[in-house]
């Protein structure tokens, strides 16, 4: 009876634990804990600690909060706070990616492109792409466009291209800008409108990109 008295009260100490710690998790605001690693990681009214930053990201992404996995992704990418690993990387962005995240999902197919962190799939990162794109995300539909007017990693197809190129340049990508300008001048994927290919030129020079400067400079503008 002793032993089995000790045992009673043992597991219900044990119980008792859990249910704490699950009170206690449950009243963690993990994105407040997020924001506080973002203000360690960028030096924002504290002196920069990127290792501290870190253990917040760890501790809030572990419990599922996307913004965290995507900055613990991106601090495993550049080795900031942390021993640099794109295998890390590619898993946490992963994470994020699985969960909707564009900007998880753009980054993830960037490493599925270049092959770091995982093996290399031009179809993954079109795949990836293509998510992201569909949420909006410009430097995505940039890289779509890309993809689709290569036919690298999907048919090709220059009008698709454009479409893409098109909300992106819109968005303000100089990429994009640039690139639907050249579309514009050869009548590709669309018809030929120098005006509207020296608009988007004109766009992306504003903003540095060196080829639509160049021309510019061919076409005398």
């Amino acid at each position: 009876m002793r032993y089995l008295f000790t045992f009673s009260r043992y597991l219900f100490l044990l119980v008792f634990c859990i249910d704490v710690r699950g009170e206690e998790s449950v009243g963690v605001d993990f994105n407040a804990q997020y924001q506080k690693g973002m203000k360690y990681m960028y030096g924002d009214g504290v002196e920069r600690d990127p290792v501290k930053a870190v253990k917040l990201f760890k501790i809030a992404a572990a419990n599922g909060n996307a913004n965290a996995q995507v900055g613990l992704a991106n601090a495993y990418f550049r080795g900031d706070g942390v021993a640099q690993s794109y295998k890390e990387a590619a898993k946490w962005f992963r994470k994020g990616a699985d969960k909707g995240d564009k900007e998880s999902q753009t980054q993830l197919a960037f490493l599925y492109a270049k092959g770091l962190g995982l093996n290399k799939s031009e179809g993954q990162a079109v795949y990836w792409w293509q998510k992201a794109s569909l949420q909006g995300h410009k430097v995505a539909q940039a890289h779509l466009g890309i993809r689709y007017a290569t036919g690298i990693g999907v048919l090709k197809n220059t009008v698709t291209a454009v479409k893409w190129w098109r909300l992106s340049a819109e968005q303000g990508n100089k990429l994009a800008q640039y690139n639907l300008g050249v579309m514009c001048a050869r009548g590709q994927g669309v018809e030929k409108n120098v005006d509207e290919a020296l608009k988007w030129y004109r766009k992306a020079a504003a903003q540095g990109h060196q080829g639509a400067r160049q021309a510019l400079q061919r076409l005398k503008f």
